[in-house]
């Protein structure tokens, strides 16, 4: 319980900046883009362009897919890896983390990071969705594992976004004006380590050995 918190807040948050843009072509806000600003989280908007693609979705789809759907990218991914049985109680332990709790229960965009995580470590080029949070961009480079399939992706996704271009100078103003704790990012190191203690554990290539 808490005054600063509702359930699907986050969720929310996404689904309105979907739902803005398809109104008038807005996504960042006007002060964001005249000069520099604090950021102030469920005001300000630091996605690039490209997040589009997963929030525009949800102005239509139902509420529960937001979270149904990268629940069965997991699921799918670790059923795949086969994690060792020990590694279950880690990462149960890793999710039981406050931030990662309220990652999930507020519909935070970090349970679809976890999401594509567990698939770019399972197949690679899904690695480049990756890029919708800056702070997880780098990790673009658990592609490697599959350079072909993850160029061929990228490349779709700079196809299918460049007719978006003019809100990336938005979005690089945006950048360049905001002054952000650069701790934020960390309480979120714990749900990310969770598919990578399932792919570290995976007892796929010994059952295949």
């Amino acid at each position: 319980p808490s005054p600063y918190f509702e359930l699907g807040m986050d969720w929310e948050f996404s689904r309105q900046l979907g739902a803005s843009w398809l109104v008038d072509g807005s996504y960042y806000r006007p002060h964001q883009l005249t000069g520099a600003y604090t950021f102030t989280t469920m005001v300000d908007n630091l996605y690039p362009p490209h997040a589009l693609f997963l929030f525009v979705p949800f102005v239509y789809l139902p509420a529960f897919a937001w979270w149904a759907i990268p629940a069965v990218i997991v699921a799918l991914a670790f059923r795949r890896l086969r994690p060792a049985t020990w590694a279950w109680v880690l990462m149960l332990a890793l999710l039981a983390w406050p931030r990662s709790i309220s990652a999930v229960l507020l519909g935070n965009t970090d349970i679809w990071v976890v999401a594509m995580l567990a698939a770019a470590l399972t197949w690679g080029w899904p690695a480049v969705l990756l890029t919708i949070k800056p702070t997880f961009a780098p990790l673009i480079l658990l592609g490697l594992a599959r350079p072909r399939q993850t160029a061929l992706a990228g490349l779709g996704l700079i196809v299918l976004a460049a007719p978006g271009l003019p809100l990336w100078f938005d979005y690089a103003a945006a950048l360049r004006n905001v002054q952000i704790d650069p701790s934020h990012p960390l309480g979120t190191i714990p749900l990310m380590l969770i598919p990578f203690v399932a792919r570290l554990t995976s007892t796929r290539s010994r059952s295949t050995a």
